[in-house]
């Protein structure tokens, strides 16, 4: 298998970036959530953010998926 023609694309250079900072978005934010005294109002505000980034992540992965059936690396029968 060889990833060379996958991971030389810019495309997935910006994806696996973003997934980075999303990472790092919802991990700040669980840690907040979890340790610290945060009021109702700020805790329900985290956990939207959670949600949301918690979905932006899976759409990053599933256009990865994508972007590895356009090179022909996933998916081969």
């Amino acid at each position: 298998m060889n990833m060379k023609p996958f991971l030389t694309r810019r495309e997935v250079w910006l994806s696996l970036l973003s997934l980075l900072g999303q990472l790092m978005i919802v991990s700040i934010a669980s840690f907040m959530l979890l340790n610290t005294d945060v009021s109702m109002e700020r805790a329900a505000i985290l956990v939207i953010v959670i949600i949301g980034f918690a979905f932006v992540i899976a759409v990053t992965i599933l256009r990865l998926l994508r972007l590895a059936k356009v090179t022909g690396l996933y998916g081969k029968e």
